[in-house]
């Protein structure tokens, strides 16, 4: 004897289903950790995160000097200081899962929707963690856009707030001292990152 199916029935069922919802939520919850730690993978891996964890010693890796000094002390960070460290942990707490919708389709498939949250592209979530110490400002964005002072920028061990830089100064003046032409390369970054995030997340069409 033919048994007919009523597949949109049972759609609507797995849909509306308590254990379904709960299952769906854990795959779509580890797939975006997993999505989060390649991010992580990424930052802890570029020039920039290299050369400023390498602190006041470290060589222009990011090649944003011409290989002139380096990032921690051209910024002016207080020797000791870990810039990447708050970076770090907010790129990984704003990449959250928000919320999760199933919904019956024809055939008795069922279509799971996420919503997931990350880090803007203006990078304006790390406002807050990233700033430049004596210029103000954010050095990630600095850091894509461009920060002043190369020109009069000196790299000297044992100098400076960061232990190793200084700005030379016009004699009787406070005013920068240019001492070589160029100026300072931006390279992305954060951004990039982002972007490479964006494109992982929109890979998550099955969990």
């Amino acid at each position: 004897m033919a048994v007919k199916l009523n597949l949109r029935s049972i759609g609507n069922k797995i849909a509306g289903s308590k254990k379904f919802a709960k299952v769906s939520k854990q795959k779509v919850q580890a797939a975006v950790s997993n999505v989060a730690k390649r991010a992580l993978k990424e930052f802890d891996a570029h020039p920039v995160t290299l050369e400023l964890n390498f602190g006041n010693s470290a060589s222009n890796l990011s090649n944003t000097l011409g290989g002139k000094g380096n990032l921690y002390t051209f910024i002016g960070f207080p020797e000791g200081s870990n810039p990447t460290r708050d970076v770090r942990t907010t790129l990984y707490s704003t990449i959250q899962f928000v919320k999760m919708n199933a919904k019956s389709l024809k055939g008795g498939k069922v279509e799971v929707q996420s919503k997931i949250r990350i880090p803007s592209q203006t990078l304006a979530d790390f406002d807050g963690v990233a700033d430049m110490p004596w210029q103000g400002g954010s050095w990630v964005k600095g850091v894509e856009n461009g920060i002043n002072g190369f020109g009069s920028y000196i790299y000297w061990r044992t100098a400076g707030r960061s232990g190793a830089g200084i700005q030379a100064k016009t004699k009787g003046s406070q005013s920068p001292q240019a001492l070589r032409g160029g100026s300072f390369t931006p390279v992305r970054y954060l951004s990039e990152i982002i972007e490479n995030l964006t494109k992982d997340i929109k890979k998550l069409k099955s969990f």
